[in-house]
């Protein structure tokens, strides 16, 4: 990789970032563009270079960010409020959606439609239905041994969920639940009213509409909350 501030103007971050887009610099480039500089010299370069390291591993704290050589902690804090941005963007965008119903529900499963795998998706729910969190807890088939109870309301939980719904995409275009469905769904319904977080719904979804299964089988969710 040519260095940054080796590279012609019209190919350094900001100029990059105008032409084609954020979406297309690496994370060096974010990186000079967040502390602050276009990567026009190398000591930025190799800055950059040490925070992207740093930012790329799976965890990281805001020590380690002030462990690196030049960055203080304006620079710092700057690089965790930008990495938190777009989850709490996300946040508060889940805040403002409420699953009251299952037409709502379809429509918050849309990225789901085009996916060439089954996706199982849990929404933890407050006590209005909005949105805490959305999480992939599974890709495959939704069988009962991939939709554990103990991991579904340990991170309904630590969530400080209510209630939760599943949903779950079928790629054949054909939105009947199958025994796997009402098996995961059942299980599900009755451990939630165990602990106190129902299920409000589980629904099947594909590009040619979704099954309800509170409204398809309500035999299930004997003790969940109406949707």
């Amino acid at each position: 990789m040519v260095p940054l501030f080796h590279q012609p103007q019209t190919q350094r971050p900001r100029e990059r970032l105008q032409r084609y887009g954020v979406e297309h610099l690496s994370v060096q480039e974010l990186v000079c563009l967040i502390i602050g500089s276009g990567g026009k010299n190398n000591r930025i370069h190799t800055l950059a270079e040490h925070i992207a390291n740093v930012v790329q591993r799976p965890s990281f704290h805001l020590q380690d960010l002030l462990n690196v050589p030049g960055i203080g902690m304006a620079r710092a804090a700057s690089l965790m409020a930008a990495l938190q941005l777009p989850q709490a963007v996300k946040q508060d965008q889940n805040a403002q959606l409420a699953l009251t119903n299952p037409e709502k529900l379809y429509a918050a499963c849309e990225d789901l439609l085009e996916k060439a795998q089954e996706h199982l998706v849990i929404f933890y729910l407050s006590s209005r239905c909005t949105v805490i969190q959305r999480e992939v807890i599974s890709v495959g088939t939704a069988t009962a041994s991939l939709v554990h109870p103990r991991e579904v309301f340990r991170a309904a939980m630590q969530h400080n969920a209510s209630a939760i719904a599943l949903a779950h995409n079928h790629p054949s275009g054909n939105a009947e639940p199958s025994e796997a469905d009402l098996i995961a769904t059942q299980t599900i319904a009755t451990a939630g009213s165990i602990v106190g977080i129902e299920l409000v719904d589980h629904l099947v979804c594909s590009v040619r509409g979704y099954t309800s299964l509170k409204m398809d089988s309500p035999q299930l969710f004997c003790y969940a909350k109406p949707i």
